[in-house]
């Protein structure tokens, strides 16, 4: 082998593992601006504070044993809303934390109710009636991936969080 085509093959192994350092690096900064955007940015001024948040939870629903499929690129960019994905809620949006916990406070824009208002789900269209019960239940994850294991039931006033699967069952009475 010729010293120019050991030249050649440095040059394009170099390459090659400059190509692959560069998109596992970008991998890692994707998801690393990922991890920020669920967990949020917390700014306090006197005793206010607020979280950014970039949320998505999957939802399904079963009406009277039919299942809906949500509208697509529903709602408002700055709160709760859908892309092109179904039944993936998206949430992009400040709330609002107690000053001495920082714990997130009740915000009726991520409770069950407001999916339901918002999106329209109508039990009359497609139970035959509005005389239904609505039994909501969620399981959570970190990744979108590993659930846990049983379903949580939960009220209609519940806080759907990153990476929840929530259930709404709309039963006859």
């Amino acid at each position: 082998m010729s010293k120019q085509t050991k030249k050649i093959i440095k040059i394009v192994a170099g390459l090659l593992v400059l190509g692959v350092a560069v998109y596992f690096g970008k991998m890692a900064i994707d998801e690393y601006n990922r991890q920020i955007e669920a967990q949020g940015i917390v700014v306090c001024q006197d005793e206010d504070c607020i979280k950014t948040m970039h949320i998505h939870a999957d939802i399904e629903f079963d009406l009277c044993g039919e299942k809906l499929a949500l509208p697509r690129e529903i709602g408002p960019l700055t709160g709760l809303h859908t892309h092109k994905e179904r039944n993936y809620l998206h949430f992009h949006d400040e709330v609002d934390l107690d000053y001495q916990t920082r714990e997130q406070e009740f915000d009726q824009r991520l409770s069950i109710q407001e999916v339901i208002e918002i999106f329209g789900v109508d039990p009359d269209e497609h139970c035959g009636t509005d005389d239904v019960s609505i039994r909501a239940q969620v399981k959570h994850s970190e990744n979108f991936k590993d659930y846990d294991e049983q379903w949580t039931p939960v009220d209609l006033d519940y806080n759907w969080q990153d990476g929840d699967l929530i259930q709404l069952i709309y039963e006859l009475k």
